[in-house]
């Protein structure tokens, strides 16, 4: 009977340490999957604030492209008035001399 209690006692034992491990693994387990979702959520707030400000530069671009498209129509409509008066033979494009 002595043998049996010495047998079931280290047998608490093993299971106590076993336990013990176990926990141990699950906490560094949960302090492991803690630090990934906390850099999940940084790599996210990142990517987030990278995608706004490259939406504002692209809208600065869209905004400076159409600045310089309204600026090369006007520019083109002038030459196109100037170049019809030069042909006409009136107006003052006409009587600019050539630029060479």
């Amino acid at each position: 009977a002595v043998a049996a209690v010495a047998a079931a006692s280290e047998q608490a034992q093993e299971l106590s340490r076993r336990l013990a491990a176990a926990e141990a693994a699950l906490d560094e387990a949960r302090e492991e999957l803690f630090a990934a979702e906390q850099r999940e959520k940084e790599a996210l707030s990142w990517g987030k604030q990278r995608a706004l400000h490259l939406e504002a530069e692209l809208e600065e671009s869209r905004r400076l492209a159409a600045e310089s498209d309204a600026r090369l129509r006007e520019h083109l409509s002038a030459l196109e008035s100037a170049s019809l008066h030069a042909q006409g033979g009136s107006g003052k494009a006409a009587s600019l001399p050539d630029k060479k």
